[in-house]
């Protein structure tokens, strides 16, 4: 741990930092005129940004998100994401420009976090529906895809959830890779995906099956290959 004095000039804002980490996580909230900040420790920073929004959006019950990749001023051109809920932008996720950091000394990775409530708080939202609990055994499934560069995260979600269908219970975006052996402009992305019966023990044939059918989608829609 260090300490020091910096500010940002990021999206307009002057943000002050105080006793960072060596690896930390800048989240912004807008309430009107007011911002909040808060610094939390992060290895995966950019995973675990996404996490807490996913953790946000559940609470308030806005399912119908995308992130989509895009490169604001002052965020990491190929690590950031737009927060875009029922056509509106809500925010931004991702990690600070390597450009800002190095202009104001930080030697550090930082992640980012920005939500507008404002406008979230005016889309449609609050309406969660419940399901009744399983009492059979789930089974989990990694897989990791290595696509291009110009495929969003959430694009291939989209497609693993509608292939997998109601067995699909859990789908966690684990790993984001980028280098060897993964080719250039392309990175790996790994999701463990959960499924569940609410009626029976699934066998090992069929996960086996809605495994491959899931593998099956992601390759012929994405140009993907599957990593092993």
């Amino acid at each position: 741990m260090f300490l020091f004095q910096r500010y940002f000039l990021l999206l307009g804002q002057r943000v002050s930092f105080r006793n960072l980490h060596q690896r930390a996580l800048l989240l912004v909230v807008r309430r009107g005129d007011h911002i909040f900040f808060q610094l939390v420790v992060a290895v995966l920073l950019l995973l675990l940004a996404v996490k807490i929004w996913s953790a946000l959006a559940d609470a308030l019950a806005l399912r119908d998100y995308d992130l989509v990749a895009d490169s604001p001023s002052g965020l990491h051109a190929t690590r950031t994401a737009r927060i875009d809920v029922g056509g509106q932008t809500i925010g931004f996720v991702g990690e600070v420009s390597p450009a800002v950091l190095e202009a104001y000394g930080v030697s550090e990775r930082v992640g980012w976090l920005e939500v507008d409530l404002d406008t979230a708080l005016q889309i449609s939202h609050g309406d969660k529906p419940y399901k009744s609990i399983s009492r059979y055994p789930s089974s989990d499934v990694d897989l990791a895809f290595e696509v291009s560069e110009d495929v969003p995260a959430s694009v291939v979600e989209a497609t693993l959830r509608i292939t997998a269908g109601e067995l699909l219970v859990g789908l966690q975006l684990f790993d984001v890779f980028r280098g060897q052996p993964v080719k250039e402009n392309h990175r790996s992305l790994a999701y463990t995906l959960r499924f569940q019966a609410t009626d029976r023990t699934l066998t090992d044939l069929e996960v086996s099956e809605v495994r491959e059918r899931c593998i099956s989608a992601v390759e012929a829609e994405h140009s993907a290959s599957l990593r092993a």
